[in-house]
């Protein structure tokens, strides 16, 4: 079996399927015909494409839907007017538009769809945190740690994570075994290691803006004193006296009396 890993209208051809053992040969032709490459909207090479808009109330507002293939495909919004270069136009906007509008390009190659999820708001504002200070946290080793970057706007920013290693996590990305966003703008850290510890930025974006801030985590284990008096230590007055506390880890020691 012969496989395409995409089809594109280049693999259109006659192929020949041969097969050869010692008493002979045998061969098959197969002519291949693909109609076209599907359509692309807005650039978007996946099929079904989601983004979310926003637009003042009594406005003007423009969805652009702008599709490419071979053959040109056809644009059709579910709603309302729609403009010959695939733009769907709603004017006056008012809260009950606030809705999914659905573009859909189609041609012979296949089909492509991108759902517009808009808001309509009569207020924007840019994103705040609701704890704007930078923050030291720790945490033990194995257990869950949670780290906060709640933030309001309108509308509703997009909280983005850069882990020390330079690793970007979003609400909407693919989520890692111990690293998830939650839709709070929290980011909880399963099975937390000391290779965690170090500095996470966040993010928080709208329309109107981006603001960061910075959170220093530490991961640690509980510290353990191997050494343990066996009784009441006994000294003479005016004597040095020595007391030992031997743990592990590297810590601040403090005697208390």
């Amino acid at each position: 079996m012969f496989v395409f890993p995409q089809d594109e209208q280049q693999n259109s051809g006659e192929y020949v399927c041969m097969a050869r053992n010692p008493d002979g040969e045998s061969q098959k032709v197969y002519k291949l015909e693909i109609d076209g490459n599907p359509p692309v909207i807005n650039g978007f090479q996946q099929n079904r494409t989601v983004i979310k808009g926003v637009a003042m109330k009594h406005s003007r507002k423009l969805l652009d839907c702008k599709a490419e293939g071979d053959p040109t495909p056809t644009i059709t919004w579910i709603i309302i007017n729609v403009h010959p270069n695939g733009t769907l136009e709603i004017r006056n906007v008012r809260p009950s538009d606030t809705a999914e509008f659905i573009c859909l390009a189609r041609n012979d190659g296949g089909e492509a769809v991108m759902v517009v999820q808009l808001e309509v708001t009569s207020v924007l504002r840019r994103p705040i945190f609701k704890n704007p200070f930078n923050e030291r946290l720790v945490s033990r080793i194995g257990k869950t740690t949670i780290l906060n970057c709640s933030a309001d706007g309108q509308p509703i920013p997009e909280i983005i994570w850069i882990l020390p290693n330079g690793t970007r996590i979003t609400s909407g990305s693919r989520r890692s075994s111990r690293h998830q966003p939650s839709d709070d703008g929290t980011l909880l850290i399963y099975s937390s290691r000391e290779e965690d510890s170090g500095k996470y930025r966040c993010g928080a974006r709208n329309l109107l803006g981006y603001i960061e801030k910075l959170i220093i985590l530490s991961v640690g284990q509980k510290p353990y004193i191997f050494t343990r008096p066996k009784g009441i230590i006994r000294s003479i007055s005016g004597e040095p006296l020595y007391l030992h506390c031997l743990s592990d880890g590297i810590l601040v020691f403090q005697f208390l009396r």
